[in-house]
């Protein structure tokens, strides 16, 4: 129960399609559903994942897991500022 997440964790192939989403136009935002939980919502002593609090903190993070990943693939500041600030705002 302490990972419980929804969406869950995907792996690699799925990382790399929101990369190739990002690259051709299909993805044009970067957004986080921020959701921290409680220790005491995890439902750690029971270990009844039904009951448990689905949600992981990650914003303190997300900026620089996305900028490391994005600089390893050529992309630029410029690039990360419309993920996570102009495309988001157009959506609003």
């Amino acid at each position: 129960t302490p990972l419980k997440c929804p969406p869950p964790i995907r792996g690699a192939a799925n990382r790399e399609g929101l990369w190739e989403g990002l690259s051709d136009g299909t993805v044009d935002l970067i957004a986080s559903d921020h959701s921290p939980c409680a220790p005491e919502l995890r439902a750690l002593s029971s270990g009844d994942f039904l009951t448990a609090w689905a949600g992981i903190s990650g914003l303190q993070s997300s900026l620089q897991a996305t900028w490391t990943a994005a600089a390893s693939r050529g992309w630029s500041l410029t690039n990360l500022s419309h993920w996570w600030s102009e495309g988001p705002a157009t959506l609003a």
